[in-house]
């Protein structure tokens, strides 16, 4: 299957060099509209701050910490 490229938006080689050119890297520009990057970056400060505010204690250090005293409790009494 051919791919039907469209020829009438090619540079004229005036604006670019035709010439394979040695590269030592690659880079990859893209500008954002100043809406679209000030909505991206609220919504991800929402974010953070939404997982700042999350409880830090979570259910199995609970239980870990509840298992150990009841542990502690069981051998104390044992070996009175």
């Amino acid at each position: 299957m051919s791919i039907n490229v469209d020829r009438s938006l090619e540079m004229p080689e005036s604006e670019y060099f035709p010439e394979p050119q040695a590269k030592s890297g690659i880079a990859l520009h893209h500008t954002v509209c100043h809406d679209a990057a000030h909505a991206s970056h609220q919504d991800l400060t929402r974010r953070y701050i939404a997982e700042l505010n999350k409880p830090r204690i979570k259910l199995p250090s609970i239980v870990g910490f509840v298992g150990a005293v009841g542990v502690g409790f069981v051998v104390g009494r044992v070996t009175q």
